[in-house]
């Protein structure tokens, strides 16, 4: 299990009844955790579901997102609403970095069930984050405005397929 620098240090606190608490500085986000500012704010997105989803392949597909900070900033909080024909997605996504390992993480409960984890990397403006059966490439233009998002999908346990591909923008303040 992955353990962030905060929680390190507030294990070795508790474990150490001598440890001088009154001069103990709160943890503060690192560069790592400050990247994923980029993602924080309204979007809204169109695109389609590629061949590789499990149903309604060719579907169009219409988005709304929602990324916030967890109050001290070491998590991220992305609500997402993913409409197809008649039916809709919608997910939860706690997204952190884990300062010891330079790993971002991004955990997804979503409304058939499913729970997934995914381990990620960040390059410049694109984001790759990589589960068992499915990963993502985002990739941030435009000044941080657009969100270029790429869903891919191991069906059979060896290929990956397109699963979906969607262009959000960022709602204005």
């Amino acid at each position: 299990m992955m353990e962030t620098n905060a929680l390190k240090s507030l294990n070795q606190k508790q474990q150490d009844p001598k440890a001088d608490r009154t001069q103990a500085q709160p943890p503060k986000p690192s560069a790592g955790h400050r990247r994923l500012d980029v993602f924080v704010g309204k979007w809204n997105g169109k695109g389609e579901n590629k061949e590789g989803a499990p149903v309604l392949a060719g579907a169009p597909v219409t988005t709304k997102e929602l990324y916030e900070w967890l109050s001290g900033k070491f998590f991220l909080i992305h609500y997402g609403e993913m409409h197809f024909v008649d039916q809709e997605l919608n997910a939860i996504r706690i997204i952190g970095y884990d300062e010891l390992n330079h790993q971002y993480s991004m955990d997804c409960f979503d409304s058939t069930g499913f729970y997934r984890r995914y381990l990620g990397t960040v390059n410049e403006d694109s984001w790759k984050f990589t589960g068992e059966s499915e990963r993502v490439e985002i990739t941030i233009k435009d000044n941080g405005n657009t969100m270029i998002v790429h869903w891919e999908i191991k069906t059979d346990g060896l290929n990956w397929l397109p699963l979906c591909e969607f262009r959000a923008f960022k709602e204005s303040d």
